[in-house]
């Protein structure tokens, strides 16, 4: 491991042990979609989000999407998870719901989240897990030695401000193997992997769609796919829903199989297999295209410039890691 840059703050361990005491009383049971109940892995409880909190609003609308140069009969729509809320924002907050109520339940003071130097995701993590009264250890990977790219900038700051950060040039699921800060047991922020309990803020998510008629007016859904743990949740939800929508996975994986090797994991550990027999070809459940892939995550490249129109057109502003 090499740290190129580290920053550790004081922290006031007395109010951050009441923050988190008064984090517990919103911690609730959760219970499943009665049609995924029987899946395997169901966390146990959810941080409750109805009360004071920041952390994630409830059913995102689903808006259409006027993009330029499409024919006049196609209409395509957006679920709106960007608006999950202020300075936590994206999807990714959701599954944080479930983690963070586990941290809390077990009585962690401890977190360690990781991911890109500019990823939304840690900026989720460093703002919620400080709202509810944890030591916020953010490992956030660099792709480059030049300090320009860990400039207090854009969502950087935000994690200069209020946590203990850790930008290094290494493998994060390696480190993650090691849960423990100066000696004391840390709760570890999954990246995403199969049996991960976050799958089911997807399955929640499939059920807002399913709610708002999704599954009845739409021919087909399009999904993000790199973890896996998004796409798998919408083929479960479409199967065991009786949807009829056409699942679409948009892989930043090195190729089409390894994405579908991964999806097939999270599937078999999940238990839905079962439902629809071991020897299923993953190629019936989901169409997986491989997306372009930028050499440098993070880094604004030319190609990109064109997409300014999209956005000028359409107001969305999506970035490229916040899918």
């Amino acid at each position: 491991m090499t740290h190129i840059f580290q920053k550790i703050l004081p922290e006031d361990d007395t109010r951050l042990a009441v923050m988190r005491n008064d984090a517990k009383r919103r911690v609730y049971p959760y219970e499943a979609p009665d049609w995924a109940k029987n899946l395997k892995g169901m966390p146990s409880s959810k941080i409750d989000v109805r009360y004071d909190t920041t952390i994630c609003q409830k059913f995102t609308p689903v808006q259409r999407w006027l993009l330029p140069n499409i024919p006049e009969d196609f209409e395509v729509y957006i679920k709106r998870d960007d608006m999950t809320g202020g300075a936590i924002s994206g999807h990714k907050v959701k599954k944080l719901e479930f983690h963070l109520a586990a941290a809390l339940k077990e009585g962690y003071k401890t977190i360690i989240g990781g991911g890109g130097n500019v990823s939304n995701y840690c900026r989720s993590i460093a703002v919620a897990g400080k709202e509810l009264g944890f030591h916020v250890h953010l490992v956030q990977s660099s792709v480059t030695f030049k300090m320009h790219i860990i400039s207090p900038v854009g969502k950087v700051i935000v994690s200069y401000f209020i946590l203990s950060l850790h930008i290094i040039f290494y493998n994060l699921c390696k480190l993650f193997s090691n849960s423990e800060i100066e000696g004391q047991p840390a709760y570890v922020l999954p990246l995403g992997f199969p049996g991960d309990p976050g799958i089911f803020a997807y399955i929640d998510t499939f059920h807002e769609l399913f709610l708002q008629g999704v599954t009845r007016e739409y021919t087909d859904l399009v999904v993000a796919c790199y973890s896996g743990i998004t796409t798998s949740a919408f083929i479960i939800g479409n199967y065991l829903t009786g949807g009829n929508l056409r699942v679409h996975a948009l892989s930043t994986r090195e190729s089409k199989t390894q994405c579908q090797r991964i999806i097939g994991n999270i599937l078999q550990k999940s238990g839905f297999l079962q439902h629809v027999g071991n020897g299923v070809d993953i190629g019936d459940l989901v169409s997986i295209v491989e997306a372009s892939r930028e050499p440098k995550y993070g880094v604004l490249y030319d190609e990109h410039i064109g997409r300014i129109t999209v956005y000028e057109k359409t107001c969305f502003f999506f970035e490229r890691n916040s899918l």
